[in-house]
C-alpha cells in the first residue's frame, strides 16, 4: 500500500518520482497552454467532443490541472 516506501521497477523511490514530477508541474502546464495556443493560431485546434482527439484530450489535460 501506499504507507509503505515503494519503489518504481528500475528501485526509484516513488516518493522521488512525485517530487520531481510537481517541481515540474508549472513548466508542463505553461507547455500545454503554449501549445494549445500555437494549434488556435494554426486553425488546427479541433473542439470535436470525442475523447480520442488529442486536441480534447489536450484541453481535458488543461482543464484537470486548472480544476475547470
Amino acid at each position: 500500500g501506499w504507507g509503505r516506501l515503494q519503489q518504481l521497477p528500475d528501485g526509484e523511490k516513488i516518493q522521488d518520482y512525485h517530487g520531481r514530477l510537481v517541481a515540474a508541474a508549472p513548466e508542463l502546464l505553461e507547455m500545454a497552454h503554449r501549445f494549445k495556443d500555437y494549434l488556435e493560431q494554426d486553425g488546427t485546434l479541433c473542439d470535436c467532443g470525442h475523447s480520442e482527439c488529442r486536441s480534447m484530450q489536450l484541453l481535458k489535460l488543461i482543464g484537470k490541472v486548472e480544476g475547470v
